[in-house]
C-alpha cells in the first residue's frame, strides 16, 4: 500500500475523532468549538495512541507525481502543530496564504473602529449573525474530506472546522505541482516539467512560485540545446528569458557564450553578414552586453585598420590597393 492511500485509509479512520479531540483540548482557550457537522449527539471517542491510528507526519509524505497532480483529484496538505502531522483535504479557501488571510480578518474584526458597521436596513439579529460568520471564519479554518473517503456517520460533503492556531502551514495542491516540475527538472525531464507547469499556468499562472520555475524551465530548456551544439535553439531560450527575466542569474554569460560561438563559427565560415547578425541580436536584447561590446569594439579596430591602411597607401598614390583595403574594411563593419 502505498503512503498515498495509507493516508486516505488513516483519515477515514480518524478524521471525525481527530476533530471532536481536539475540540476538547482548545476549549479552554478558544472560544469556538471545532466540529463536524453531523449529528450534534455524536459523542466524542477516546483519542486512540495507536501507531496504526496516527496521522501521516509531513516528513513520511511523498510529492506525488505529476500525472496524479494533473490528472487526480486535488488536495491541500494541513499540516498540524506541533509534531506536524498532515490532513489531507480537499481544496481550502481564501487561497493562497490562507492563514495570513485569516489572521488579517482577525485583526480588522478585533477593533471596533475596523469592525463592520450595521449596514442600513439590516436588522440586530442579521448583523449579529453576520459577525458571528466572519469571527468564526477568521478563527477556525473550513475543510472538507477527500470524496473517496468515507468516514461512518457522516455526510459526505460535511464540513470541519479547524481552529487556527491548530494549523501550522497548509501545503497547497498548486505548492505540490512546484515543487514536483522542480524534482523533474533536477532529474532532467524536462518535458514532463513543461507539462506540469502549462496545467499550473492554466489553472493559476499567478501562483507563488511558478514564476521561478518556468524561468528555471526555460534556461534548463536552453543550455540541454547548448549542450548539443543546438546553437540557434539555445539562442531562442535564452533570448525568451532574457524578455522576463533580464537579471536571471546564469542567464548573461548563457547568452554571452551562445553568441560568442555563432560570431566565431560566422567568421571560420567567412560569413560576416551571418556574424555582425548576431552581435545586432544580442544588441538589442542589452547593448551594453559585454559580448556586444567585445565584437562591436573588435570589428571597428578591424575596419579602422583597414582604412587607416587604405589611406596610406592612397598617399602613397596606390589607389587600387587603396581602393580594396577601403572595400575590405566596410564589409567587416559598414556602419562605421
Amino acid at each position: 500500500m502505498t503512503i498515498e492511500e495509507r493516508v486516505s485509509v488513516l483519515i477515514a479512520r480518524r478524521v471525525s475523532r481527530l476533530m471532536l479531540a481536539m475540540a476538547v483540548v482548545c476549549i479552554a482557550t478558544i472560544p469556538v468549538t471545532v466540529f463536524a457537522q453531523n449529528d450534534p449527539a455524536d459523542p466524542p471517542a477516546a483519542e486512540s495512541t495507536s501507531t496504526e491510528e496516527a496521522l501521516p507526519n509531513i516528513a513520511d509524505l511523498k510529492v506525488p507525481s505529476a500525472e496524479i497532480l494533473m490528472t487526480n483529484e486535488s488536495y491541500d496538505w494541513i499540516v498540524l502543530n506541533p509534531k506536524e502531522d498532515v490532513l489531507i483535504v480537499q481544496p481550502v479557501f481564501p487561497r493562497p496564504n490562507t492563514l495570513e488571510k485569516m489572521a488579517q480578518q482577525r485583526e480588522l474584526l478585533s477593533s471596533r473602529a475596523t469592525r463592520p458597521k450595521q449596514e442600513p436596513g439590516e436588522t440586530q439579529d442579521e448583523y449579529d449573525t453576520r459577525m458571528a460568520r466572519m469571527d468564526d471564519e477568521a478563527a477556525n479554518l473550513t475543510i472538507v474530506l477527500p470524496d473517496d473517503v468515507e468516514v461512518e456517520g457522516t455526510d459526505q460533503a460535511a464540513e470541519y472546522k479547524l481552529p487556527y492556531r491548530e494549523v501550522k502551514r497548509i501545503v497547497y495542491h498548486e505548492d505540490l505541482m512546484v515543487r514536483r516540475a522542480n524534482m523533474l527538472m533536477d532529474e532532467g525531464s524536462l518535458e514532463t516539467a513543461f507539462e506540469l507547469l502549462l496545467s499550473l499556468q492554466r489553472r493559476n499562472g499567478d501562483w507563488p512560485g511558478y514564476v521561478e520555475a518556468r524561468n528555471r524551465l526555460i534556461f534548463e530548456e536552453a543550455n540541454v540545446r547548448l549542450k548539443n551544439k543546438d546553437l540557434e535553439a539555445a539562442l531562442a531560450f535564452f533570448e525568451e528569458l532574457y524578455g522576463l527575466a533580464p537579471n536571471y542569474r546564469g542567464l548573461q554569460a548563457g547568452i554571452g557564450g551562445t553568441i560568442d560561438s555563432l560570431v566565431n563559427e560566422s567568421i571560420q565560415q567567412e560569413d560576416l553578414r551571418r556574424a555582425r547578425y548576431y552581435i545586432a541580436r544580442l544588441k538589442e536584447s542589452d547593448e551594453a552586453h559585454p559580448t556586444a561590446v567585445k565584437w562591436v569594439t573588435d570589428f571597428s579596430n578591424r575596419t579602422k585598420k583597414l582604412l587607416d591602411d587604405a589611406k596610406a597607401a592612397s598617399g602613397r598614390g596606390e589607389h587600387d590597393i587603396a581602393m580594396a583595403l577601403a572595400s575590405e574594411g566596410t564589409r567587416i563593419w559598414p556602419s562605421y
